[in-house]
């Protein structure tokens, strides 16, 4: 499940993801929903398992959720509650501060400390990703700082080693 901003148009690279697990497995389906969806559509069982319209969600993929505008109302944070019902265990996740560099990620029970050594009304300045299952490249022209595809400032592209 592509956790979604409501009105989302960059999709690009979701949809690339989206059809390589498409790909690799025809029986997996993908949804995209926000966080108001979640909150009006979702449901855990005694398991603390978490079913969206029906479906098990095995992962969610968060491009919402970082920021406050992304909570248009009140059911926001609780739709994000529910998907921290599903978070059975940290090792398949990637706890990624908001900041450029590298060597800041955080994996396994560092993120479970983390996030328990937070103040409980706090805003956090990260984000909690699935850890990766293969590669989007991305390349931009050096004339530029920053890049974005849908931004028209970077292009996907394919590894080619030699």
């Amino acid at each position: 499940m592509f956790v979604i901003v409501h009105g989302e148009v960059n999709i690009y690279d979701q949809k690339m993801l989206e059809y390589r697990v498409r790909e690799r497995n025809p029986a997996v389906k993908v949804i995209r929903r926000s966080l108001n969806d979640i909150y009006h559509r979702s449901r855990t069982d005694d398991k603390k398992c978490l079913f969206v319209d029906g479906m098990e969600v095995a992962v969610a993929y968060f491009r919402s959720g970082y920021s406050p505008n992304h909570y248009p109302t009140e059911k926001g944070p609780k739709g994000d509650l529910n998907m921290e019902c599903c978070l059975k265990t940290v090792e398949n996740c990637v706890l990624k501060p908001q900041r450029e560099g590298g060597g800041n990620n955080m994996y396994g029970e560092d993120i479970r400390l983390t996030l328990l050594s937070k103040p409980e009304n706090s805003c956090g300045d990260e984000i909690l990703l699935n850890r990766e299952s293969g590669f989007l490249v991305r390349t931009k022209s050096t004339e530029h700082a920053d890049g974005g595809v849908f931004a028209g400032r970077a292009a996907f592209d394919s590894l080619y080693l030699v």
